[in-house]
Formats: C-alpha cells, structure tokens, sequence
C-alpha cells in the first residue's frame, strides 16, 4: 500500500545564482545573471520510516522491525528554475551530502526518484517502496534505452553519501519550473545530518554560455536538515 506524505512546495527558499568560485579563480568571472533569473528548494520533509508506518508493505516492515542497527527514512523536496529575459538554463546539478552524526554505518541513500526521464517528471504525494527499497514507481517508469541527448533528468550516485540529480534542458523540455524529488535513506541507529547544494549552467537565449553558477541560500552555500 503506498504511504502519502505530501510535498512543501510552498515553504520554497530561494537562492541567488553566483559564480561558481572553482570555475572562475585564474579567470575572468562570468557574468551576473539576469536579476530575475534564479533557482529556489523546497524544504526538505524527512519521515522515519517504522514497522507501525501506514501503508507499508508486510515485508519491508519486517526487515525495518528487525534491522536494529539502522534507520530508515523517506526524504523529499523539490527545486525551482525560473529563468529570465535572454537567460536560460542549460544544465542543472542537485547535489545531496549525507553525513554520520554517530558510531555506526555511514548513510547512504538507497533508492532516487525520478531515476532517469526524458520529460519533467510530476511525483505526487504517494509513494511505495519494496523490499530492496526502491521506489515501486521509480522502477517501473525507468527507461535505459533513452538516448542521452534526450534525458531531461537521472539520477546520481544512488547506494552512496553523496545523492543528486542531473538536470538538462532538451529540445524537447525546457529547465524550468517546479521539480520534486524523493530519496530512501538509510542511516545508522544515531541518524545523520544532510545538506543540499545547487548548481547550474546558463546560457543566453542565443546559446551563448554565461558560465556556471553556484546557488547561494541566505549566503549559505547549502540547506541543511536532520535525520534523526
């Protein structure tokens, strides 16, 4: 049965686009984007995941109830490109980092989604895992036979500390507004601390690139949350 958590696609913070420093030391700096040009996340909801979550499947609660050692959690936000004037973006980069705050294994996220889309992908508040912990829907939508001109957005460095999401503007899809993404968590019995970053190419409209820009939020290079 799937469980319903809903997105906070209201609670957006945004972030100002500046040069990305490891691009531009030794160099001339790119320049400013447009004043209306910028990226936003949503906050992050992190739930626990239990053997007494609703809606969960019978077997997955059982290897939860059982696995003492570790913690499980579901984590979804969402990001925002709203580009202006002559700006576009051309290639987009959310990064996640998952950090130990104990003794035990190091984090490490276990399933992403979307996985791989030729199209701006529409997750809605329901979701189900299996019993390898990967996203029902994830899985039965992934398609490994798009050709890589195509690929609006696929994931990163899933089974590892360092999730993300590649996003590219196609000819077919333009990078702009709202995209949500969810991610299964798992931790060691202390939980761990994350942080999300952002960044992106931008290009004039000609399809001259401008550079590529590191999103600072409230000047922080990243936002942070708990699992815990």
């Amino acid at each position: 049965m799937p469980v319903d958590i809903p997105f906070s696609d209201a609670d957006l913070i945004v972030g100002s686009l500046e040069p990305d420093e490891r691009e531009v030391k030794g160099i001339v700096a790119p320049a400013p984007v447009p004043p209306d040009t910028y990226v936003a996340l949503g906050a992050t909801t992190a739930t626990r995941l239990t053997a007494q979550t609703a809606g969960l499947d019978p077997a997955v609660a059982q290897i939860i109830a059982g696995d003492t050692a570790n913690r499980y959690y579901h984590v979804r936000f969402s990001c925002t490109f709203h580009p202006s004037g002559n700006a576009t973006f051309e290639k987009a980069w959310v990064q996640g980092t998952l950090e130990s705050t104990g003794d035990g294994a190091p984090p490490i996220a276990l399933s992403l989604d979307p996985i791989r889309s030729d199209h701006p992908f529409d997750l809605s508040a329901s979701f189900e895992i299996g019993i390898d912990f990967k996203f029902v829907n994830a899985k039965a939508t992934y398609d490994p036979k798009i050709p890589s001109a195509l690929i609006f957005v696929e994931a990163l460095n899933e089974g590892l500390a360092n999730p993300g999401w590649e996003f590219t503007q196609t000819s077919a899809d333009r990078l702009s507004g709202l995209q949500r993404l969810q991610m299964i968590v798992r931790t060691g019995a202390a939980g761990a601390s994350g942080a999300i970053t952002l960044l992106a190419q931008v290009a004039r409209r000609e399809g001259f690139l401008m550079g590529t820009y590191r999103a600072q939020f409230d000047q922080k290079p990243a936002i942070t949350f708990e699992l815990n």
